[in-house]
């Protein structure tokens, strides 16, 4: 009878338990930095929005949220995922002051670059030249480049995809 006891008492389902390292508490500095950075987001935003809207330029708004517009077009293929494309470009302040221009080799979907301009590189095509806005959640974000780009610095790049 001990024997049996013991064996229906082993043969039931342990219960789950929960990782040392899982809390189950709800962390409201989290909630809080979340809220702060959509605000800053929208607020961003919003100034980019009036940025643009005084351009002699039109740009439209991509849905990741960087503003762009498309300089020289061609009928050429778009680079695919996991594909290597060889680009210009050159990144200016919002008040056309060069910081930079570079040539690289990147593959597209393995984050060699910038978020900005890897979320371009999808919607253009081989040969293409643009121009876009980036906010800074889509640069170099809340710490800058530590060099030239300061934290929080919306950018402006002229981007071409070589055949």
């Amino acid at each position: 009878l001990f024997l049996f006891a013991i064996s229906l008492y082993a043969c039931r389902n342990p219960q789950p338990q929960l990782p040392a390292n899982k809390n189950t508490e709800t962390d409201s500095t989290q909630i809080e930095m979340t809220t702060v950075n959509k605000k800053l987001i929208y607020y961003e935003d919003s100034i980019l929005a009036v940025y643009v809207s005084r351009l002699p330029q039109i740009f439209n708004k991509n849905n990741t949220g960087f503003w762009y517009r498309i300089v020289d077009s061609t009928n050429n293929k778009s680079p695919k995922a996991n594909e290597e494309c060889s680009i210009n470009y050159s990144v200016y302040t919002l008040d056309n002051e060069e910081i930079y221009s570079q040539n690289a080799i990147v593959t597209i979907g393995k984050k060699q670059i910038i978020t900005g301009i890897e979320e371009m590189l999808k919607i253009m095509r081989r040969g293409e030249t643009a121009e876009f806005i980036l906010p800074w959640y889509l640069a170099y974000g809340q710490r800058g480049d530590r060099q030239n780009i300061e934290p929080y610095q919306s950018l402006k790049i002229k981007l071409m995809i070589n055949d």
